[in-house]
């Protein structure tokens, strides 16, 4: 017996199965390139510093929403950022370094009593400097940032300028804390 082809476009019915299936596949494949558009879009905008320098920028975008980095790096005023990919913590890091500003890291997490001690006071902190980029990075949901700096112990905070670590401290010193970074700043 032979089988012959279903002529989609041709069936009579508007919901028979095959044209659902394929319009929801079509649908599927359109979001998923939109949303790939989008979040590589949303690490680095179009600017006058993309064309000035090829190491700040990412290929041009193609939608004027500002980036979440710009946005990120342009918020002051108790703005913690909180990264969860160790990707989202080196785009950071390239953005504050062409800008010579001072990268502070808190690696904490949500089950360490220190941490959540100190918290209130490294936010409080953010509000005071401008000319510092302060991340919170959660060691469990961001274990590659962890492993890339050698955290073993919480918290943490690492100081980093230029790209390079310039200063660490381990533990939850609220006077060594600001020493550091008002030393760095």
């Amino acid at each position: 017996r032979e089988s012959k082809p279903i002529d989609i476009d041709r069936t009579k019915e508007p919901n028979h199965p095959l044209k659902l299936n394929m319009k929801l596949s079509l649908f599927a494949v359109t979001l998923a390139s939109v949303s790939s558009l989008v979040s590589a879009n949303s690490i680095l905008p179009e600017n006058k510093a993309c064309a000035e320098n090829r190491f700040a920028c990412s290929a041009p975008t193609s939608f004027p929403t500002p980036s979440s980095l710009e946005t990120s790096l342009s918020i002051r005023g108790g703005e913690v950022i909180e990264p969860t990919t160790l990707s989202e913590v080196e785009d950071i890091l390239m953005k504050a370094s062409a800008e010579g500003k001072l990268v502070a890291i808190d690696f904490s997490a949500t089950w360490c009593g220190p941490c959540r001690a100190i918290a209130p006071l490294y936010k409080e902190l953010s509000e005071s400097y401008d000319n510092i980029v302060f991340l919170k990075v959660d060691v469990d949901e961001n274990p590659e940032t962890a492993a890339k700096y050698g955290v073993s112990a919480m918290p943490t905070f690492l100081f980093i300028k230029r790209g390079e670590v310039v200063d660490k401290m381990m533990g939850a010193n609220p006077v060594k804390l600001q020493e550091l970074l008002e030393e760095l700043a």
